[in-house]
């Protein structure tokens, strides 16, 4: 089986422009390091954070909370 592979550049895409995201990553040391707090449009503007793959999404009420490879 193959993973699917999608950028946080194409992820943000398929959101609202209003929708509230929180992006992480995890270090080699297994802590959360926060890359980003705002809305999607505000993450269109993040370059270094586009082309980065997306590793996980997980939805809290109205927030959408992101986690990106290194």
């Amino acid at each position: 089986m193959q993973k699917a592979v999608m950028t946080f550049r194409e992820l943000l895409t398929l959101l609202s422009p209003i929708q509230h995201i929180e992006v992480d990553t995890q270090e080699d040391d297994l802590e959360n390091v926060s890359l980003f707090d705002g809305s999607v449009a505000m993450a269109k503007r993040e370059e270094a954070l586009l082309k980065r793959e997306v590793r996980l999404i997980t939805l809290s009420g109205k927030k959408m909370k992101v986690w990106l490879y290194e």
